[in-house]
């Protein structure tokens, strides 16, 4: 509950702070004359961090041995987070006023999925079965090497706001939301482990061994960022900046253990995934219906 807490304010934050930004904007927006509109292309890449995703603690997984026979149950506990990774794309940004502009994004964020596993009760098969203690003790370190990219593809919406349009540094907020496809689910979990005999010579292949299945197929869900930075004017129209954003997913979480069917409570919450990007661009300046690069 207290982690929840902590997300929602994480994101209701910016919210009021954007609000206050707008009401600020469109008072000193009314006094100033109406320029023309602007439209500033860039592109950006850097780097991201992750966040915690969701923990089971407790379990079960089942002991099986060469004739694929129970023979003891053992407790798992399982943390799934997303580590380091890299973020690129484009923005399109139509200045209305001096201090208003609307955009749109199309970005790739690629963070590193991570999953963890410990074997907190390790059961003893029954005697004649040794080889099972191997299997499971195998099945979690192969879940805990477990450390696979995933790459989210989002297409956002955005409005900015230049509190200071002809500064030599020009400070910005932006806030935007969209659709995302996170490419995999973030609840299944699976490891490989001796569980079939595939080639029916008598010893167990590893194989795809499920733990938590996720029964949903879409990948697609809603996603909203918010970010603060800062845009410094070259020569020619050109400009760069360099932004600190949240990037905010709507993600599959589990919520507690699976049965011996794969099946666990799982849910959706939102996650964070905070990055800091520098980019490059040019602003075009619209003139008499047509669109030109501003010198």
């Amino acid at each position: 509950m207290k982690k929840r807490f902590e997300r929602n304010l994480r994101v209701m934050l910016p919210v009021f702070a954007m609000t206050l930004l707008i009401l600020w904007t469109a008072v000193s927006s009314a006094q100033e004359p109406a320029p023309e509109p602007k439209l500033l292309i860039s592109g950006f890449a850097g780097g991201v961090r992750g966040d915690d995703l969701w923990e089971v603690g407790n379990q079960p997984v089942l002991l099986i041995n060469n004739q694929l026979t129970v023979v003891g149950v053992d407790t798992f506990a399982l943390t799934r987070n997303t580590g380091r990774g890299i973020t690129a794309g484009g923005t399109a940004t139509l200045f209305v006023n001096q201090f208003v502009g609307l955009g749109g994004e199309v970005s790739y964020t690629g963070p590193a999925q991570k999953d963890r596993c410990e074997i907190v009760f390790a059961d003893t098969p029954s005697p004649g079965s040794p080889e099972a203690r191997g299997f499971n003790d195998q099945f979690c370190a192969d879940i805990d090497r477990e450390n696979n990219t995933f790459g989210a593809i989002s297409l956002l919406l955005d409005i900015t706001l230049r509190p200071l349009p002809t500064a030599a540094v020009r400070p910005y907020l932006r806030v935007g939301g969209g659709i995302t496809d996170l490419g995999r689910s973030s609840a299944a979990v699976a490891g490989q482990a001796p569980a079939s005999d595939l080639n029916g010579d008598g010893f167990l292949d590893n194989v795809d061994r499920p733990i938590i299945i996720d029964d949903e197929t879409s990948t697609a869900g809603l996603t909203a960022n918010y970010g603060f930075g800062l845009m410094i004017p070259a020569k020619n129209g050109y400009f760069f900046r360099i932004e600190i954003r949240d990037q905010i997913y709507n993600r599959a979480v589990v919520r507690s253990a699976a049965n011996v069917l794969g099946e666990a409570e799982i849910s959706k919450d939102w996650t964070h995934t905070p990055s800091l990007i520098v980019g490059v661009g040019i602003t075009m300046q619209q003139r008499r219906g047509r669109t030109s690069r501003r010198n």
